[in-house]
């Protein structure tokens, strides 16, 4: 799984982009529904992460430390990005 991560979370994060933000065009201009939840934003937060863990797991940051420390720093982002998401879900029931 490591190694599939190495390779294809990048590739799977920016399709996870390209679909919401397609999505929420064919929402807003082709069905002309206003909807309250943001999915470009969603995308563009859960995109974000995908790319910062795998730049983790490929050593482009955090090179220096040691795998205790990129394990701790990969479950930040995940929690992060779950509570980023709670947040713009939140928000899209209160408008």
């Amino acid at each position: 799984m490591r190694e599939w991560s190495k390779k294809y979370l990048g590739i799977l994060g920016f399709s996870i982009l390209l679909l919401s933000a397609s999505f929420e065009i064919y929402l807003r201009f082709i069905l002309e529904c206003e909807t309250s939840f943001e999915y470009g934003w969603a995308g563009f937060v859960t995109m974000a992460a995908t790319q910062t863990i795998q730049d983790t797991l490929n050593q482009k940051i955090f090179s220096k430390y040691s795998e205790k420390v990129k394990t701790r720093f990969i479950f930040f982002v995940i929690f992060s990005t779950i509570f980023m998401l709670a947040t713009i879900y939140h928000y899209s029931l209160s408008h």
